[in-house]
């Protein structure tokens, strides 16, 4: 527990702030705990994530747009099916605690964590930076903070298809997907290889991807990917 909120802390998540006047909507917390097991069924962590309970939240006001885009598993598919013909090699990421680090542009104040409120202000709120796991906007602003970092554009048939910027001629682009998911929380993510260039054909691969799962308002999932090239 205490690892999660130093991870908050670490992406500078939220700010303790005084509950606003009014009818200000302020979100409840949540503990969610899980026994994180290797491939052989052994519990290796037991992890706890901190769930905002996004089935409060009030459209309008904690939330607008909520589409996230996500890798349909017939792209993956064809991906790994056009690195193995053509031999390529292909590059997986994953992104720590990846939400988190998606910046907010809605004014959203949840509840201190239960069991760990501010003893000199226990009526204080905390104002989201970024986003939480639970919130219903979370997998949107991940995965256009991902496309920032690594420069996607729209793909040339679906948005989770995306081509990155200034890839010239010679060689290929990249192809990948950000991470998303719908309702109270969830993420995921994939990649694709291929782009236009040089020669007329298609070349360079990429990919990768990872994903999490969640659901509305209590849990969350974890995941976030990017591509690499071939």
């Amino acid at each position: 527990m205490h690892d999660e909120l130093n991870n908050f802390k670490r992406n500078k998540v939220w700010t303790l702030v005084e509950k606003p006047k009014g009818c200000r909507n302020v979100i409840g917390t949540k503990w969610i705990f899980k026994n994180k097991q290797d491939e052989f069924g052994i519990v290796v962590r037991n992890k706890a994530r901190l769930v905002a309970q996004g089935f409060s939240q009030i459209e309008g006001i904690d939330f607008g747009e909520t589409y996230a885009p996500v890798a349909r598993l017939e792209y993956i598919c064809i991906l790994l099916a056009y690195a193995s013909h053509h031999n390529f090699k292909l590059q997986q990421m994953d992104v720590r605690s990846a939400f988190l680090n998606g910046p907010l542009h809605e004014e959203v104040y949840v509840k201190q964590p239960p069991g760990f409120e501010d003893p000199e202000f226990p009526n204080h709120v905390y104002k989201l930076d970024k986003a939480l796991y639970g919130l219903k906007q979370a997998p949107r602003a991940w995965s256009s903070e991902v496309g920032g970092w690594v420069g996607w554009v729209g793909g040339w048939v679906e948005d989770e298809a995306g081509r990155r910027r200034g890839g010239g001629g010679g060689g290929g682009g990249e192809i990948g997907g950000g991470g998303g998911g719908g309702g109270g929380g969830g993420g995921g993510g994939g990649g694709g290889g291929g782009g236009r260039g040089g020669g007329g054909g298609r070349g360079g691969g990429g990919g990768g991807g990872g994903g999490g799962g969640g659901g509305g308002g209590g849990g969350g999932g974890e995941g976030g990917g990017c591509g690499g090239g071939g």
